[in-house]
């Protein structure tokens, strides 16, 4: 599987950043697994899956 090139993967990172989550506890306030959270912010799996509009309403 290849690397989907995606900005809402980088906006979510900065998201998380600007939080001063962890990957950890962004994945819990999402209520999402570890590597879920890590495949999105990688682009490894397609964030859209995500329904990224509610991810500030979560913090």
């Amino acid at each position: 599987m290849g690397v989907l090139s995606n900005s809402y993967a980088e906006k979510l990172k900065l998201i998380r950043k600007a939080e001063g989550l962890t990957q950890v506890a962004f994945a819990k306030e999402l209520g999402l697994g570890l590597r879920t959270v890590k495949n999105y912010e990688t682009g490894h799996k397609d964030i859209h899956t995500l329904g990224v509009w509610w991810v500030p309403l979560c913090l």
